[in-house]
């Protein structure tokens, strides 16, 4: 397990409005850039709440429109397998209206752009300027996330700070 390590000093300086993300962001840091194998290193090595809580913040800092919502959800299926980890985090922290967000996000993707021999279209952004149908499902979508996802993240920091030995190390 890694833990995060830090002194008694910083700790007092969290902020619990994003103690979360605190907590993964130096590991998510550690991985920017780096190929599959290292990122896979670190995974392997992140306790559940670590693994949830990460997966969570790894697909939530990507998306800031609609269109990146489009576009990364296809991305976290198809292109580095990581979508069943992403939807486990979110089960892990017992959101189920979460967890429907992401079903019903990745429902529209594969319906636009899986074929039907299991290969896929490239998703673009510009797939929802020209589908307006596409474009208004994964509006709806989008905005049901950005209304939800504050609420599981204050799940996650209040996880976070009653289980700081899970994820940080007072060195």
């Amino acid at each position: 397990m890694i833990r995060v390590k830090m002194s008694f000093a910083e700790f007092r300086t969290l902020d619990k409005q994003s103690i979360s993300w605190q907590c993964v962001q130096p590991l998510t840091m550690q991985v920017r850039g780096q190929n599959f194998e290292v990122k896979q290193a670190l995974v392997d090595q992140l306790n559940e709440a670590q693994l949830s809580t990460f997966m969570f913040y790894v697909y939530h800092n990507h998306i800031g429109s609609a269109a990146e919502l489009y576009w990364f959800t296809q991305y976290y299926i198809t292109d580095i397998k990581a979508w069943p980890a992403i939807k486990a985090g979110v089960r892990f922290y017992s959101d189920q209206v979460m967890s429907d967000i992401l079903e019903e996000a990745e429902g529209i993707v594969v319906q636009r752009n899986q074929k039907e021999d299991g290969s896929w279209c490239e998703a673009k952004p510009s797939d929802l300027e020209q589908d307006e149908g596409l474009s208004r499902a994964i509006q709806a979508v989008y905005d049901k996330y950005v209304t939800v996802s504050p609420r599981l993240i204050e799940t996650m920091n209040a996880y976070v700070s009653q289980h700081l030995n899970e994820f940080i190390e007072l060195v």
